[in-house]
């Protein structure tokens, strides 16, 4: 009779040693994939330190110039400067300086008064040519996607100065301009351009530097 009773309750308590050992036996597992704890402890630090690397990233990244889609004529204004060669019909190499203002209308279209002052040699002649513009110039922009390059065209209309062997006129003129601008600044882009004007029949390559105005 005793033997009976103490195989029962042997046989009563084996369920309740296999469920402890299985938890013993996971919780080990679970001990030896975390390496004694201490790496699943470092799987939250590591998650932390690559949202701190891509935070540093972004803070690290070139600041990209913006621009306001929806701006009120005369609301944003611009200037500039720039520099360059040219060539001539009928005149040697020469140089041509300019500086404009002009106001945005929108982040494709702006317009801007441009003054242009240039001065050349006359070939087979010890005189120098001398070439004065104003021009009223719209302006087109498109910014490449991905990039901070903007492409632009300026076509314009004005009056031009030609003086040189002791005579000058003055003629209505028209020029047109294209080229790319890069922002080197949150308010500064540089640009190269070729220029094209029609009465003195010249093509140029120029650089120079555009300010906004806030």
């Amino acid at each position: 009779m005793i033997k009976t009773t103490v195989l029962a309750s042997i046989l009563a308590l084996v369920p309740y040693a296999v469920t402890a050992q299985t938890a013993e036996t996971e919780y080990q597992n679970y001990q030896v994939s975390c390496e004694t704890g201490s790496a699943c402890n470092d799987l939250g630090v590591t998650y932390q330190e690559g949202n701190n690397q891509v935070a540093q990233t972004r803070r690290t990244r070139p600041t990209r110039r913006t621009r306001t889609t929806t701006v009120q004529p005369f609301e944003k204004w611009y200037t500039g400067a720039g520099v360059g060669v040219f060539f001539g019909d009928g005149l040697d190499t020469g140089f041509q300086g300019h500086v404009f203002g002009g106001t945005e209308f929108n982040e494709f279209i702006s317009a801007d008064l441009e003054f242009t002052f240039g001065f050349a040699g006359i070939e087979n002649s010890n005189d120098d040519a001398t070439i004065l513009g104003l021009y009223l110039n719209p302006r087109f922009e498109y910014e490449f996607d991905n990039s901070n390059l903007t492409a632009f065209l300026s076509p314009g209309i004005g009056l031009s100065r030609t003086s040189g062997n002791g005579d000058s006129e003055t003629d209505f003129d028209f020029q047109i301009k294209t080229g790319v601008s890069f922002p080197v600044r949150e308010n500064t882009d540089v640009y190269v351009q070729g220029r094209y004007q029609n009465e003195a029949d010249a093509f140029g390559i120029e650089g120079g530097a555009i300010f906004e105005l806030d």
